[in-house]
């Protein structure tokens, strides 16, 4: 999918550019093959993205978030579909993608937690990618 992969070339530039490496990140995705998709592009490029939806167990999904909760974890970012819109707290997180289409946009609180204050004063990034042409990045 070449949005994916505009997705990915876009994470790699940034997560550099601002942070000079890799940060934990959760993405959004349009839906499960689409998440797919995205562990597959960023394993190409030598990340380790996790996608999680409603197929897998939930000891699966509970394990692959305590990991991804740990500071020294290898997991370089979460990838969901709607799992992790509410009741997710993991205060290193540092961006935040948003690669649906705006006909499935996450709800403010979603949004909203990608934006919290991060420690020293700096602000979460936080980005909306246009997905298949549905809008422009925020």
């Amino acid at each position: 999918m070449r949005i994916t992969g505009d997705i990915v070339q876009e994470w790699i530039k940034k997560t550099h550019e601002v942070f000079g490496r890799p940060r934990k990140t959760i993405v959004f995705c349009a839906g499960v093959a689409h998440g797919q998709d995205l562990v597959k592009q960023f394993a190409q490029k030598g990340y380790n993205f996790v996608s999680i939806s409603y197929k897998e167990t939930s000891e699966f999904k509970k394990e692959v978030i305590e990991n991804f909760s740990k500071p020294d974890t290898d997991i370089h970012g979460l990838i969901a579909t709607d799992i992790l819109t509410r009741g997710f707290d993991v205060p290193d997180v540092m961006i935040g993608v948003s690669a649906r289409p705006f006909s499935k946009s996450l709800s403010s609180g979603g949004r909203g937690s990608g934006l919290r204050q991060a420690g020293r004063g700096c602000t979460r990034a936080c980005r909306t990618a246009p997905s298949a042409g549905c809008g422009r990045p925020s």
